[in-house]
Order: structure tokens, then C-alpha cells, then sequence
């Protein structure tokens, strides 16, 4: 035991940092290569993290991942810190990292700091919210495994999250501050859980006598960690998100849930917040040039040539050795090092990266610029545009363009995006047009629902996560079948991807069904042939079928034949009468689908289809076997 105790002192307090770019909110620039005035904002997070008390920092990443931390990194003690690449292959979640870095053993220090690489660290000193940590986990609550960081933002609050998420809606015990509800962190089909998890349970009520919550808190995006918390991503697969998947989920369950608990930071403790999108960003850069990271972080201010007729409006940052030619314009915007801005060239709002070139006469308006982009001259870029690393502009770009355009949407990369984290594709390129930042934040305080069009983008994110796990359930059910896996394997695999992603089997329904037709229909031609193809597949598929769109309420089997219905208007000849009734005549013989489920949706559509003679004459025999088994139950 005594040189146990000893590990335990000589091991330095240890951080964790996510750096792979999971969401790919910047696509196509990487994460790691976005600056903040001058400095990568993984640069960032090193140095604070190394200045609030860290002695040794792991970078976790994908092998292919290059980082280039700061050299001769000194912490708080005047210590060198140890940063290390930790290399997981294979890793698509935030959930995948904790658990391959569980079993790989590189955390030591128990507790430890955990954030993400897209975080701004500008605290004061982790020490004594660490120590805080350790002593109510040995003096007060043993299954106080987590400590949260979290912020008041006041009226800002909304300006430092994505539009496409729910405002962090917490539910805190006024006397200890621990966490009983979370909601919020970008997943928006977590409202179920917080409101059946937390409000629902009496628990809570016999423990707690002072429940606050708390408006306009921001999450700052780092936590601390007892090792715990390693071991139970470790025993539980379907915790893919740390704000999506573990908070609430262990916040909601009071008598067998890890414990968190909230630390609000102090002015004098400093500040920190993920840069989510280029909308934060946008924000981040104004409020560092402004001072409100101040003392902790300040922008510097290198030396530039600037013409005496150019015009800078603050905040505006203009990095080392970068030109600034005669009428430019460079309008509370970000300028890195190297760049060169020609004669009348205007940036307004927008964030250019190192070596960029605006050739005379153009314009760059609320957009984005990897390093060493190149706008020929007299071009404009509109507002919201993201642009690649060396790209050249010679035509103008439509307004919220990804450039260069990504050419195959399947590639290796897409297959790195987290399913139950933040994003996919499409749910990222609908969030990144909706969040383009104002051209002019010092009304930020004044800014409604109605200019940002918060339910618009909230709509398309959700329609775009839809669609991924309708596409996804889909491609898992198809792979089985050339694999030739067990359809009981499936089955287990669709739901646990399911709960993954708190959906309900009705999310998985349609997908199902599309999977099915299409191998029922495959190598087929001809109404016979395909008719009988999809007997046979409904026979094979019944038990994966009957998981997924019979639950026993006859809601959800009208919702399963609505789903049919709308499936056969692309996939004839499932849109033909008498195959659309063999159908539902083949789902009712497996009792895949009950009479009353078909005889709900037959009552409630007026379809061409519901009105033909071979449907109607199934839905007649339905009735009367319905009857018939009334007569006889009486």
C-alpha cells in the first residue's frame, strides 16, 4: 500500500483532449487548423490546460492525425509538461476514445481533466476545483465520479451554442450542486428522458428539498474525471456521446447512476467554452480582442505593414508580417499571419487563415479561409462560406458553400463521423447554413428567434438525422443479408444502434421495410417473380420484421402500413393493388402486423390504393375474422 501512495503523488494531474475532428463542423478545414487571433485553437487548450495546473496532457486522435503541440510547454509550477499523441484507430465516437483509452491503461492520474480540441481553456487554476473533486468523492459521495464546468452566460448564453441546440436546461440540487437532470449538448431526442428520467422520479424528491434550475448556464466543454467514468463507457456500448448519451443517462437515474456535479466558474476562475461552428468562433475572436478572456488569455499584437489609407474597424486582429495595401478594408475580422489584402480589398466579418491572398478589388463577407486561399480578384465571397486549405477563387461562390465541394459524399472520411455524438454529414452542412454569425455583434444583446431562424435549423438537423439513421438501419439490415448473418444477430445489432441513438423501433420501421422490398425485389422482373420474391423475404425477415413494426399498440402498426404505402410509391410493384395487399396479407399471416393495426390504418386513409378492390377485400376479411373472434370470445 505505501508505494501506492507514493504513485499517487509523484503522478502529475493528467488531461485528456479529444482531438479528432468528430463533427467536422469546419469541413473542409480540419479542426485542428482553425486559428484563433494567430494561434491553432488546440494550441490554445495545451497552454491553458498546461498554465491551470496540468502536468501531463494526452492528445487522443487518430493515427493519421499530426499535431505539432507547443514546444518547451511550461505548467504552473515552471515544470516542462509531457503531451503525448495517443493513436486509437478505428474510433468514430466520443464514446469509442474513453473506451479504447480504458483499455489501453495510458490514464493514470485519477482524477483527470477531459475535453474536446476544440475547446478555449482560459482558466485561472483547475487545482482547487480539483481538490474540491477528490474531497467530496472521500468525505461525501463515493459515486461522485464527475464534475462539470459550466458558466453563467447571461444574455449571451444563445451566441455560444449552435443554433441547432436546445439551450442546457439543468436541474441542480441548491444545497450540494449536484447535477439531477441534464438536457441539452446537441441531442435533441434526449427531452423524453430528462422530463420521464428526472421529473418522474420520486426519488429525487425524497433526497433533494432545494431543486434549482438554473437559467442561461453555458457549458464550458471541460469536465473532471475520476476513473470511474472510464469504466463505465467500458460497460456500456451504447454511450457513443458524453453530453448526448452519458449525462443524461446517468444524471436521470437515481439510484443506480454515476453522480455529477455542477462547478459554476467564478469571474475570478477564469473561462473556457468550445468553438462549435464558425458561428462560435466568430464570437470567440470578438470577446478575446475585446479582453473578456483577460488576464488569463490575451491576444497579442504583432508587427504588420499596413498602408495609411487602410481601414481597420475593431475588434480586428491582423497577424504578424501580414500586408495591408492602399483603401483595404478589413471590418471586425481576423487576419493571420502572411497574408496579403491588395489594393480596395474588403474582409467583413469573417476569418482568414495564414498566407491567404484577397487580390485587389475583392471581398470576402462573413466566410471562413483555410490557410493559403487564394481569391482572384474582384471575386466576392459571399457570407457563410468555408473555404479548404490552397484553394484558388477564381468565380464566385454561392452563399454557404463547403469549397472545394466534396465529390464523393461516401468516402473514407464520412465513415469517421460520430453516429451518436453531434454530427453527420448532412445534419453539418444544414447546421453550418443556418449558423452564419451577424456582421455587426454589438447589438449581440438584441438579436431574436426570428433573425437567427432557430425552429428552421432545428427542423433541417433533425430531418437530416432522420434520414442518416433510416439510411443506416437500412445498409446494417443489406450487409446482413450478403454476409449471411443470422437475422437474430440483426436484430440485436439494430437495436443496439437503436439505443445508441434513443430512437424507438417506429424510427427503425421504414428502414426496415425499404431493406427488405429491395431484396425481395432484387434480380427480379416481372409483377409474378416479384410478388413471390417478397413472400419469401417476408417469410425469412419475420422475426427482424416483427421486432421493428409491431410493438402491440395498433398505432404503430398503422404507422408501419403507412410506411409501406409511401415505400411503394418508388418501388413498384409494391404500388400495384394486388401486390400491396399480398403484402399486407403476408405481414398479417406471420403476425408480423394484427388485424387491428392493418384495419386502423384502413380506416384512417383514403389512398388510391386503401380504395382498391384487392385491399378492400383483405380489409373485409379482416373484419369479419375480427367478429368472428368477438362472437366467439363471448
Amino acid at each position: 500500500m505505501p508505494p501506492k501512495a507514493q504513485d499517487s503523488v509523484d503522478q502529475p494531474l493528467q488531461a485528456v483532449v479529444l482531438a479528432h475532428d468528430l463533427e467536422q463542423a469546419f469541413r473542409p478545414l480540419q479542426m485542428s487548423s482553425v486559428e484563433l487571433c494567430g494561434r491553432k485553437i488546440l494550441d490554445h487548450a495545451l497552454e491553458g490546460l498546461a498554465r491551470a495546473g496540468c502536468g501531463e496532457i494526452l492528445i487522443a486522435g487518430r493515427p493519421e492525425d499530426c499535431f505539432e503541440p507547443p514546444s518547451n510547454l511550461l505548467g504552473r509550477d515552471g515544470r516542462a509538461v509531457k503531451i503525448q499523441h495517443v493513436a486509437l484507430a478505428g474510433c468514430t465516437s466520443e464514446g469509442d476514445y474513453l473506451r479504447e483509452l480504458d483499455r489501453c491503461g495510458s490514464v493514470k492520474s485519477d482524477p483527470f481533466i477531459l475535453l474536446r480540441g476544440d475547446c478555449v481553456v482560459a482558466l485561472d487554476n483547475l487545482l482547487p476545483i480539483v481538490e474540491a473533486h477528490k474531497r467530496r468523492k472521500k468525505t461525501k459521495d463515493a459515486d461522485a465520479t464527475l464534475t462539470v464546468l459550466l458558466a453563467d452566460g447571461g444574455m449571451r448564453a444563445a451566441t455560444l451554442r449552435p443554433l441547432t441546440y436546445d439551450p442546457l436546461e439543468l436541474r441542480i440540487d441548491g444545497e450540494t450542486s449536484r447535477i439531477l437532470g441534464w438536457y441539452g449538448g446537441g441531442n435533441a431526442r434526449d427531452r423524453t428522458a430528462f422530463e420521464n428520467g428526472f421529473l418522474g422520479d420520486e426519488s429525487y424528491a425524497h433526497e433533494c428539498t432545494d431543486i434549482k434550475a438554473p437559467q442561461n448556464l453555458v457549458d464550458c466543454g471541460v469536465d473532471v474525471c475520476s476513473l470511474e467514468v472510464l469504466f463505465r463507457y467500458s460497460e456500456n456500448f451504447d454511450y457513443q456521446s458524453i453530453r448526448g448519451d452519458f449525462l443524461p443517462t446517468e444524471t436521470g437515474n437515481a439510484e443506480l447512476g454515476q453522480r455529477a456535479y455542477a462547478h459554476v466558474l467564478k469571474e475570478t476562475e477564469g473561462r473556457a467554452g468550445r468553438v462549435y461552428d464558425p458561428r462560435i468562433l466568430d464570437t470567440y475572436v470578438r470577446d478575446l480582442l475585446r479582453g473578456w478572456f483577460a488576464p488569463v488569455l490575451v491576444a497579442e499584437r504583432p508587427l504588420s505593414t499596413v498602408d495609411r489609407s487602410a481601414q481597420i474597424v475593431e475588434p480586428s486582429y491582423v497577424g504578424r508580417g501580414a500586408t495591408l495595401e492602399a483603401s483595404v478594408v478589413v471590418d471586425q475580422s481576423s487576419i493571420a499571419a502572411g497574408c496579403i489584402l491588395r489594393e480596395r480589398a474588403r474582409v467583413r466579418g469573417s476569418h482568414l487563415g495564414p498566407r491567404c491572398i484577397i487580390e485587389a478589388g475583392a471581398s470576402v463577407d462573413c466566410a471562413v479561409l483555410g490557410a493559403g486561399v487564394t481569391v482572384k480578384a474582384g471575386i466576392s465571397v459571399p457570407r457563410g462560406c468555408v473555404v479548404g486549405e490552397g484553394f484558388v477563387i477564381n468565380e464566385a461562390p454561392p452563399e454557404f458553400s463547403r469549397l472545394p465541394v466534396q465529390e464523393d459524399s461516401d468516402s473514407d472520411e464520412d465513415d469517421d463521423m460520430a453516429l451518436g455524438a453531434l454530427g453527420n454529414v448532412e445534419a453539418l452542412q444544414t447546421r453550418a447554413r443556418a449558423t452564419s454569425w451577424p456582421p455587426n455583434s454589438d447589438d449581440e444583446g438584441n438579436e431574436s428567434d426570428e433573425d437567427w431562424d432557430i425552429d428552421e435549423a432545428q427542423a433541417r438537423a433533425q430531418k437530416a438525422s432522420d434520414t442518416l439513421f433510416t439510411s443506416t438501419v437500412r445498409e446494417m439490415i443489406l450487409a446482413g443479408d450478403r454476409n449471411g448473418s443470422a437475422v437474430e444477430s440483426l436484430i440485436m445489432e439494430v437495436n443496439c444502434y437503436k439505443l445508441s441513438e434513443n430512437r424507438s423501433f417506429r424510427d427503425a420501421a421504414p428502414a426496415a421495410l425499404e431493406a427488405v422490398v429491395e431484396l425481395a425485389f432484387a434480380g427480379r422482373e416481372g409483377k409474378g417473380a416479384c410478388a413471390q420474391g417478397l413472400v419469401k423475404a417476408i417469410a425469412r425477415w419475420k422475426p427482424l420484421l416483427a421486432k421493428l413494426l409491431s410493438s402491440g399498440a395498433a398505432a404503430d402498426e398503422r404507422f408501419a402500413v403507412d410506411a409501406l404505402e409511401e415505400l411503394s410509391k418508388t418501388r413498384p410493384p409494391l404500388n400495384e393493388p394486388d401486390v400491396f395487399a399480398l403484402a399486407l396479407q403476408k405481414l398479417y399471416e406471420h403476425d408480423v402486423l394484427s388485424d387491428e393495426g392493418i384495419l386502423a390504418w384502413g380506416a384512417a386513409s383514403a389512398s388510391p390504393l386503401r380504395n382498391s378492390p384487392q385491399v378492400g377485400q383483405l380489409l373485409a376479411f379482416l373484419e369479419d375474422d375480427d367478429e368472428d373472434s368477438e362472437e366467439e370470445s363471448d
